[in-house]
């Protein structure tokens, strides 16, 4: 099912935002069916949250949608830090 991901990431960034929000709600609509207590599903949907918040304006329906069903997840705070393993140090990205 990573089609529909793949598809709302290109369709952003050819601002083409009804279809991306279209697809991009159905991809939320498959992880709400998933087990979220699942790590895999948790990063599926934090992934997520950072497109909605640069576009949620311009994707009224899955910010709507991602609200209502990942609570736990703020669309309006700044995403966590990501942090990764380079050269034998953790750097910030």
């Amino acid at each position: 099912m990573c089609l529909p991901e793949a598809m709302g990431g290109k369709t952003i960034e050819m601002s083409n935002f009804t279809r991306a929000d279209e697809v991009t709600l159905q991809y939320l609509e498959y992880l709400s069916g998933d087990d979220t207590s699942i790590d895999f599903i948790k990063n599926r949907i934090t992934f997520w949250a950072d497109p909605l918040r640069k576009h949620g304006a311009k994707l009224p329906r899955s910010s709507e949608f991602f609200r209502a069903h990942f609570p736990e997840v703020s669309l309006t705070d700044p995403p966590a830090p990501r942090f990764r393993f380079v050269n034998g140090k953790v750097t910030r990205t």
